[in-house]
C-alpha cells in the first residue's frame, strides 16, 4: 500500500512540471534572442511532463515496473540511428551548468524553485515516494540541477562498490633474483687481512714502498 503523502507528492510534481512547461512555452512564443533556446526547453519539459504523468498514473494504479539496472540498459539492443535518434548537435543541447533554468526564466522561476524545494524538504515523503517508484529519481536529478537545488540524500546516486583486487597466485610470482656478492678491491686490504698479516710481512711491504718512492702511508 502506497502512503497517501507519497501519492500527493507525485501529483504535485506533475503539476509543477506542467506549469513549468506552460511558462517556457509562453516565453518561447515571444520574439527574442532566446526564443530558440526557450523552444528547446519547452520541448524538454513537455517530454519530462509526459514521463512524470505516466509514472504517476501507474503509481496510482499500483503497476510500477521494476527499474532496469545500468547493466541491463547497456545490454539492450540499440536500434539503428536515424535522423530522430541521432545525437543532438551542440546548438540543440540544453545547458549543462547549474541553475541554468532559473537564470533562463528569470524572476518567474522563483515560484517554481520554492515549490520544488518545499516538496523535497519533506525527506520522509520523498523517501517513501522513491521507494514506491524509483523512476522519479532519474527525472528529478536534472530538474534539481536546472534550478540549482542540492540533491537530498534519497536522490543521490549510490557510489559503486569497488571489489578488492585479488593478489596474483603464488605460482605467477617470480622469486627475487639473487644479488651478486660485492666486488672486493684488492688494492684496499680488508680488516681481516690487516689483522691476520704477520709483522715481518708488513715491514717488508713498508720497505718496498720506501725504495720505490711511494708515499709513506704507514705500516698497514
Amino acid at each position: 500500500m502506497i502512503p497517501s503523502p507519497a501519492l500527493a507528492a507525485a501529483d504535485r510534481l506533475v503539476l509543477i512540471v506542467a506549469d513549468l512547461h506552460e511558462a517556457a512555452s509562453v516565453r518561447a512564443a515571444a520574439a527574442g534572442p532566446l526564443a530558440a533556446l526557450l523552444a528547446l526547453v519547452a520541448s524538454w519539459l513537455d517530454r519530462l511532463f509526459g514521463r512524470f504523468a505516466r509514472i504517476t498514473a501507474r503509481l496510482h494504479a499500483g503497476k510500477i515496473p521494476a527499474p532496469r539496472s545500468r547493466a541491463e540498459t547497456v545490454q539492450r539492443t540499440q536500434p539503428a540511428r536515424t535522423a530522430e535518434t541521432a545525437p543532438l548537435r551542440r546548438a540543440d543541447r540544453l545547458p549543462a551548468n547549474a541553475r541554468w533554468l532559473a537564470l533562463l526564466l528569470g524572476p518567474q522561476a522563483a515560484a517554481f524553485q520554492a515549490e520544488l524545494c518545499s516538496l523535497l524538504s519533506d525527506r520522509a515523503t520523498v523517501a517513501s515516494l522513491l521507494e514506491a517508484a524509483p523512476h522519479y529519481a532519474r527525472l528529478l536529478r536534472p530538474l534539481c540541477r536546472a534550478f540549482g537545488i542540492p540533491l537530498v540524500p534519497a536522490l543521490r546516486r549510490p557510489r559503486p562498490k569497488r571489489e578488492p583486487v585479488a593478489p596474483p597466485p603464488e605460482a605467477q610470482l617470480r622469486p627475487p633474483e639473487p644479488q651478486p656478492p660485492p666486488l672486493a678491491n684488492p688494492a684496499v686490504p680488508s680488516f681481516t687481512q690487516t689483522v691476520e698479516e704477520p709483522m715481518h710481512a708488513r715491514v717488508a711491504r713498508y720497505l718496498t714502498r720506501q725504495r720505490s718512492g711511494r708515499p709513506n702511508w704507514g705500516i698497514t
